[in-house]
């Protein structure tokens, strides 16, 4: 992964990222093979990044990577973060 691509997700733990620096990271995902892209959204819900669910929805197309990173997500989660 390019160092690039790398700090702007460790910037994404801890504050919203603005729009042209999520594109670099979509763009990113999208020119890996989705297993790769996979293994990096799981990373990015472990470091609680701010913007995976909405990357995670561009890239991801298969309908088991999409379950099996909900479940992770599930599983992963901290419900007292969760707002109404």
């Amino acid at each position: 992964m390019d160092d690039n691509i790398q700090q702007l997700i460790q910037t994404s733990i801890y504050k919203s990222l603005p729009s042209h620096e999520e594109k670099i990271i979509l763009e990113y995902l999208k020119s890996i093979p989705e297993t790769q892209a996979y293994e990096i959204l799981k990373l990015m819900i472990d470091e609680k990044s701010q913007i995976t669910i909405a990357m995670a929805k561009k890239v991801l197309h298969t309908r088991d990577y999409v379950t099996l990173l909900f479940n992770y997500g599930v599983v992963k989660s901290n419900a007292q973060s969760i707002k109404l």
